[in-house]
């Protein structure tokens, strides 16, 4: 009456069993590998498109902001920095393998007067170079009367900067300094304050008198100048008073107690607060005025 229902399930042998699942898992691992080779050969071929192939190479160099050095001579350094292999194998003729700070630096080694470099990449082969040169604002030298081989250039700030030839003249302050050893550049000798007092000194004795300045000495770590004129007498001064303040009193010295003796002046001093010291070339005692 009743049929006897047929089992479905077919009853696996444990060899197939076996070798079933040792088939998936050779297939898993094939099929890992086949992944790991292909992840492989995609990152060495992006690699090479992104460092060794020519598409990054850069083509269009710029400069701009320079001022006294010839932009063929900063083409030259930055091919002969480029030619250059970075870690043996990078080309640096490559935008992205190039350093900037490295080429920033090599500018600055071959080019004293380079203050400041900034680099612009621009994806993918073009890359725009912006120099910031030193502005000389006067020369400091040991020995006025050689041939110039001894003085350097310095800035507003203090900065020596780079070797200069002998000039005396009203363009550049001029500095007397038997204590300069410069061996490296920049050299931050002199300090921002002492430099922007003799230049405050300069301009204003320039635009109250006709006497111009020869040369300034630096004294006493600084805190005493002596200014040399070229009417042949000197002044001592204190950067710790007002420079221009210091330059009426020199006037009012010259037209109230030397006036005809101008001639014979061989030094004012102004180093103690409100008292001006003049002497003259005549060997007379040292005069005293009081100043207001």
């Amino acid at each position: 009456m009743f049929r006897k229902r047929k089992n479905k399930f077919k009853k696996i042998k444990p060899q197939n069993f076996v070798y079933t699942r040792v088939k998936k898992r050779k297939k898993r691992i094939i099929l890992t590998i086949l992944y790991i080779l292909l992840g492989v050969v995609f990152a060495f071929g992006l690699l090479y498109f992104l460092f060794f192939s020519e598409y990054f190479n850069i083509k269009n160099i710029s400069f701009s902001g320079e001022k006294t050095i010839k932009e063929y001579d900063l083409k030259n350094t930055y091919f002969e920095y480029t030619g250059q292999k970075k870690y043996i194998f990078l080309n640096q003729k490559n935008i992205l393998a190039l350093s900037s700070s490295d080429l920033s630096e090599a500018l600055k080694k071959s080019f004293r007067r380079i203050k400041n470099v900034k680099i612009e990449k621009n994806i993918p082969n073009s890359i725009d170079i912006f120099i910031e040169e030193y502005e000389p604002v006067g020369i400091s030298c040991r020995d006025f009367n050689s041939a110039g081989l001894d003085c350097f250039y310095f800035d507003k700030d203090g900065i020596i900067f780079d070797t200069a030839p002998l000039i005396i003249g009203e363009m550049f302050l001029s500095v007397y300094d038997n204590n300069l050893n410069i061996e490296n550049f920049p050299n931050a000798k002199y300090k921002k304050d002492l430099i922007d007092f003799v230049l405050r000194f300069k301009k204003e004795i320039l635009k109250n008198s006709d006497m111009s300045v020869k040369y300034f000495s630096f004294k006493d770590q600084f805190d005493d100048i002596e200014v040399y004129l070229k009417s042949g007498f000197k002044i001592f001064l204190t950067k710790d008073q007002n420079p221009e303040k210091q330059v009426y009193d020199v006037m009012r010295v010259i037209k109230e107690e030397i006036k005809e003796n101008f001639k014979d002046l061989d030094y004012i001093d102004l180093r103690i607060k409100n008292r001006a010291y003049y002497k003259l070339k005549t060997n007379t005692p040292t005069e005293e005025q009081k100043m207001p």
